[in-house]
């Protein structure tokens, strides 16, 4: 399941106006997470008691590693190539690393769906910090569980999760506005939370079934739900009222049906675990971590490239792969570690990557203002001698038909390569200093 979820995102990431709903993989993430974390503790409670203490130990194995290698490798390939990325990332690092990147970004008000060059290579990190905030307070979700169940009062911990549920889909109805970013409905926890507890509700209603029964009707039903979610990924847009007052939520719901008619028809299950969806969902967590830092990296480097882009998924997948089998890999561990000369050349590569990534870091910190307002004004002058050209071009073929006509200013001349990824037949007409007053004419 981890295998499709990561697809949807990373398509979307690529080609967001193609598969503009593809954002909603992360959804399933979320309710995926709160399932695993239920039907987990309620095993460990089962085999001796479930330890807050232990939960908190292997989070922090499950995160961290996977996590500070990425950053590592995506800080060194922005040092080396594209340092002016690295500029003023201390604070937004300490937000990741520490668990409150969403709530740092909602401040700053930087939009996740942005095609700008201020866009940041940790932007997609806000999941991770909702995911943390959740582990933190999920022992003591666990420990009432555990409680009421010992009650016999269950169903009353299920009717309080539903009721979290509900207050979670609310605040998108009431925090939405239309002619306002929706930057605070789609990094919030609160506006978040219900896809979360939407997967713990389905791991409390889980039971191991002796008999491995085969229900056409579930299977129907788990298949409507499966495309239909499907659907959302594909054609629903980050620019619709309609995503964040109902399609968020209901993305929620149906892959949390999805889920837990997955559950129950084991048989039906299999289609998932082809080898293929077997390897993207063990790699997925590597794969989202770096699939966006590289995709910025080559879109900053070669504009309105799409071999760039599949060159960017690539090298995702390669660097993604590296940190799985060395984190995962007790082979190739044993090998690296067994004798004195191969740790000693993996501890100078290591170090050499560290530091050139830090060294990217100290050196975009220490740039000048004036530094900034050059390559600012190299971007413009290369971004309006590519409309020129393209202006050229559309003189000459008259007959080819434009949908959008973009007239603007400085900001616009800055952005126009991103504005062309959502607009691809669009004609752009941008200049610096241009007034308000000099559209009449143009």
């Amino acid at each position: 399941m981890r295998g499709i979820l990561i697809v949807f995102v990373v398509l979307y990431h690529l080609f967001p106006s193609t598969v503009s709903g593809g954002f909603l993989g992360v959804n399933g993430f979320f309710v995926l997470s709160g399932c695993l974390v239920m039907i987990r503790s309620r095993w460990e409670s089962a085999q001796g008691g479930f330890s807050a203490t232990l939960f908190y130990s292997k989070r922090v194995k499950r995160i961290y590693p996977p996590l500070l290698l990425s950053l590592v490798l995506s800080f060194f390939l922005f040092s080396l190539f594209y340092p002016a990325a690295l500029r003023g990332v201390l604070k937004e690092l300490l937000s990741v690393l520490f668990g409150y990147n969403n709530i740092w970004q909602v401040i700053r008000e930087q939009s996740y769906f942005e095609r700008t060059f201020s866009v940041s290579f940790m932007n997609h990190l806000w999941y991770l910090a909702i995911e943390m905030q959740f582990y933190l307070i999920w022992p003591l979700l666990f420990f009432l569980w555990q409680y009421l169940r010992g009650k016999n009062k269950g169903n009353l911990y299920r009717y309080g999760l539903g009721a979290g549920i509900f207050l979670s889909a609310l605040l998108l109805l009431i925090l939405y506005r239309p002619d306002q970013d929706p930057t605070r409905v789609y990094f919030g926890t609160d506006t978040r939370l219900h896809a979360l507890l939407f997967g713990v509700l389905v791991g409390s209603l889980f039971t191991i079934s002796p008999e491995d029964t085969t229900s056409l009707a579930e299977i129907g039903l788990l298949i409507l739900t499966g495309l239909g979610y499907a659907a959302l990924c594909i054609f629903l847009n980050d620019r619709q009222p309609f995503t964040y007052r109902f399609g968020i939520f209901f993305s929620s719901l149906l892959i949390a049906i999805f889920l837990f008619l997955l559950l129950r028809q084991q048989k039906a299950a299999r289609f998932l675990d082809i080898i293929p969806l077997r390897y993207l969902g063990s790699r997925s967590f590597e794969l989202y971590l770096l699939q966006y830092p590289t995709q910025i990296l080559f879109v900053r480097l070669f504009p309105r490239s799409t071999a760039a882009k599949w060159s960017s998924l690539l090298l995702a997948f390669l660097l993604a792969e590296l940190v799985w089998q060395l984190l995962h890999n007790e082979n190739l561990r044993k090998i690296i570690l067994s004798g004195k000369r191969s740790r000693r050349v993996a501890l100078a590569v290591f170090l050499i990557i560290f530091l050139v990534a830090a060294a990217g870091v100290v050196r975009a910190g220490s740039s000048t203002f004036a530094n900034q307002q050059q390559e600012l004004q190299t971007t413009l002058e290369q971004n309006a001698a590519q409309l020129q050209q393209q202006s050229t071009g559309f003189a000459q073929n008259t007959g080819r038909s434009k949908s959008v006509t973009f007239i603007g200013d400085s900001v616009m001349l800055g952005a126009s390569t991103y504005i062309q990824e959502y607009f691809p037949d669009a004609v752009i007409d941008a200049k610096v200093s241009r007034r308000v007053i000099d559209g009449a004419e143009v």
